[in-house]
């Protein structure tokens, strides 16, 4: 049953001539005629009784019309809704991001969102890595701002920035002073990591197993938050994305740059392969991406 034909229907419902349906139409008689017919096919009876002065409803075709003319309604409203969220911007656009990208760079990037599509809802899901790239793969959010992950399958890492790592001191502590920091110098104090397993923490590892080295890891977190209060009471000292930059010195502590120690990584925008973005999805992801050429 196609959309052309219930409109035919419909209209010499109303009408009850072929000539005034075709017109409203902007068919031919004989078009609007096929269609009807090959309505009447489909559903494997006649719908009009036809004479030679009158055209009428068939009780069948009586109670199918309520019917055929809610099925239009439905169509065309669901065609201006989709209209409407091209034009105004409409709809929900979901997001993961890392807390670090979601407290710093994110909000005025979403603020020009807004300001382009007033009337779409943001949901911002700020949840480590690895969870961001699990949102991004399972289609249950259209972009992620995350670092470059190591497995893309399936998926587009579009890269805005390299973040340079750096070492999160408490106050007064010791190395505050140190003219040169290497790598050396951190097996020399308790150390607070990001929980074993966790991409950060592989990254990590295998920077301290490169240099042959080991830390002295005496805690553990899954936020950057918490280990940023674990170094605020003296568990240990940390390195962390400059990212976090920000909210560790809010917390009172020291940040120090590691990067003659050549530790960085990508930070970027990730999404599905080939992926149908959304208007306003597409329009965030531009802004970036045209922020970063220029």
């Amino acid at each position: 049953m196609k959309i052309a034909q219930l409109k035919a229907f419909v209209q010499i419902a109303e009408c009850q001539t072929y000539a005034e349906a075709a017109e409203n139409l902007h068919l031919s008689q004989p078009a609007v005629s096929i269609a009807i017919k090959n309505l009447e096919s489909e559903v494997g009876g006649k719908l009009f009784n036809r004479t030679t002065r009158q055209l009428e409803l068939t009780p069948e075709g009586r109670d199918f019309l309520p019917v055929a003319q809610r099925l239009l309604r439905d169509f065309h409203r669901a065609g201006d809704e989709l209209k409407s969220r091209f034009i105004k911007g409409e709809g929900s656009l979901t997001i993961a991001a890392m807390p670090s990208f979601a407290s710093s760079m994110l909000p005025k990037a979403l603020g020009e969102v807004k300001g382009k599509y007033s009337n779409v809802t943001i949901k911002i899901v700020d949840i480590v890595m690895d969870k961001v790239v699990q949102h991004v793969r399972e289609n249950r959010a259209e972009l992620g701002f995350v670092f470059e992950p190591e497995n893309l399958t399936g998926l587009q890492f579009y890269p805005i920035f390299l973040d340079e790592f750096i070492l999160v001191l408490p106050p007064q502590h010791e190395l505050i002073k140190s003219e040169l920091i290497e790598w050396h110098h951190l097996t020399q104090y308790p150390f607070v990591a990001m929980n074993y397993g966790s991409t950060m923490r592989t990254w990590l590892d295998k920077k301290a197993a490169d240099m042959q080295l080991t830390l002295n890891i005496v805690a553990e977190a899954s936020q950057f938050a918490t280990i940023g209060q674990l170094v605020k009471e003296s568990v240990g000292i940390s390195v962390v994305p400059a990212l976090c930059q920000e909210q560790m010195q809010e917390r009172g502590l020291e940040c120090l740059s590691l990067a003659h120690m050549g530790f960085s990584k990508a930070v970027g925008i990730l999404t599905k392969t080939r992926a149908n973005l959304s208007t306003p999805a597409q329009f965030l992801l531009d802004s970036f991406l045209n922020k970063k050429r220029s």
